[in-house]
């Protein structure tokens, strides 16, 4: 089996985007959205 290397994260906020980042650092394709406007920028 083929390990996952394509993330969805649903909230950047204070704890999201800190892992997102943690993601794209190892390796990870990362897709990201916030419903909150101001965490989209």
């Amino acid at each position: 089996m083929a390990a996952i290397r394509k993330v969805g994260m649903l909230g950047l906020g204070r704890m999201g985007a800190p892992m997102a980042r943690h993601l794209v650092a190892k390796g990870y394709s990362v897709s990201g959205y916030d419903p909150h406007e101001p965490a989209r920028r």
